[in-house]
């Protein structure tokens, strides 16, 4: 009996355990900034907005080849921190 009771509390204990780090996570999740990433693919820069591990917002891309390749990043860049500071603004 003492056994059984002693396997109930454990079960118990580790599902509230879960559900508590579950809980956690999403809020970390919910209250995390905004950032701009910039990842190299095919011969172009692409520009994302992240939040967290689970939200990505793309928002576009500037081809490397281009031959203004150096004014395309410039303002992609401010335009990325732009939309960051706006949705930013938006969080709770």
């Amino acid at each position: 009996m003492k056994r059984l009771l002693l396997l109930v509390l454990s079960v118990a204990a580790l599902a509230g355990a879960t559900r508590l780090r579950a809980a956690r996570r999403a809020e970390a999740e919910r209250v995390a900034p905004w950032e701009v990433l910039e990842v190299e693919s095919d011969g172009a820069t692409e520009f994302h907005l992240v939040r967290g591990s689970s939200q990505r917002l793309f928002l576009g891309a500037v081809d490397l080849d281009a031959p203004d390749v150096d004014e395309q990043l410039r303002s992609a860049r401010h335009v990325a921190e732009q939309r960051r500071a706006a949705l930013q603004a938006e969080r709770p």
